[in-house]
């Protein structure tokens, strides 16, 4: 946990991993090779992590070079208005990216969409037809597919700063 509170930091730092956590640095590594997502170019993170032993480093520079570039995001959604609680909300959400092929970890490059989340979509879809068709919602039925949540939750995190958590009676996010 200590990994995703330095990633959260904003500091820079350098972190030294012992050896005797190779095998789960070799996994966040392989993590951290694709490309990064920010909000803002000043939200970029410092941090570099060496495995090696702390009595080892006396010293270390490092630059880099980033290159940025804008691209447009959207989520999907849709919404059965209440018959007679139109004004109280249950959201069903998963999300529709998807990793695709990423570097190997134990021989397996490809990151199974199927599971993650396309049927977590495909329940979405499948719900909202249902409540559609049954037509007796007393509250207003909110359907939504985030954007971008491998690459940071950029689309659940834009989502809920434009429903009315007040409003919000429940909220069912199928993952995997």
């Amino acid at each position: 946990m200590e990994y995703f509170n330095y990633m959260r930091s904003g500091k820079k730092l350098l972190v030294i991993v012992d050896p005797s956590f190779e095998s789960l640095f070799k996994r966040i590594r392989q993590h951290n090779l694709n490309s990064s997502v920010a909000l803002k170019a000043d939200t970029i993170q410092h941090l570099v992590f060496i495995l090696g032993s702390f009595d080892k480093v006396s010293s270390y520079s490092a630059n880099y070079e980033a290159k940025t570039e804008v691209l447009p995001l959207a989520n999907v959604a849709g919404m059965l208005p209440g018959k007679t609680k139109p004004d109280e909300y249950v959201i069903f959400s998963g999300h529709y990216d998807h990793l695709g092929i990423v570097p190997a970890i134990e021989g397996d490059s490809i990151a199974n969409g199927a599971d993650d989340d396309a049927s977590g979509t495909t329940a979405v879809i499948t719900l909202a037809k249902y409540f559609k068709k049954l037509n007796k919602n007393a509250r207003t039925l909110i359907f939504v597919t985030f954007t971008a949540e491998e690459l940071g939750g950029f689309g659940s995190q834009y989502f809920s700063k434009q429903v009315d958590p007040d409003k919000t009676v429940a909220m069912f996010n199928i993952e995997m």
